[in-house]
């Protein structure tokens, strides 16, 4: 009898090791889903000389916005250096723009990213408001 009993307390810590392995195999997994990246892209100066009040001709256009194209790379998870192309994007006439991306982190760069690169984390289901400043060098 007491054979029984141990071999069923064996059984049940069995059980339960596989049943708490398969409830915890969903912890520390990524996320899915995606989120939303959206803000505002100051771009300036556009005009050597800045006057007050501003000279319209000065101001951004959806041209001027159309010119510096952002992309965002998503940061591999094998390899710390990789980086994926997810999306490329630019502002609207205002200036403000709004993706959708995988969660993740993420690498958003100007060009080559010699000129700006930032990381930033985007959740699934959030939003993320980023404004970005882009300096056009002109002085």
């Amino acid at each position: 009898m007491s054979k029984n009993i141990g071999q069923n307390l064996a059984l049940f810590w069995m059980a339960f090791g596989i049943i708490a392995l398969i409830l915890l195999s969903g912890c520390g997994q990524k996320q899915e889903g995606t989120g939303t990246l959206q803000g505002h892209i100051s771009i300036g100066p556009i005009c050597p000389v800045e006057t007050n009040p501003p000279n319209p001709e000065c101001e951004p256009t959806k041209e001027t916005y159309a010119a510096y194209e952002l992309s965002a790379y998503r940061v591999g998870s094998g390899d710390p250096g990789q980086l994926i192309k997810e999306a490329t994007f630019t502002g609207d006439e205002n200036g403000n723009y709004k993706i959708e991306l995988k969660a993740g982190v993420y690498k958003i760069m100007l060009g080559d990213g010699l000129q700006y690169r930032k990381t930033i984390g985007i959740t699934a289901n959030e939003t993320t408001i980023w404004d970005i400043d882009i300096d056009t060098g002109i002085r």
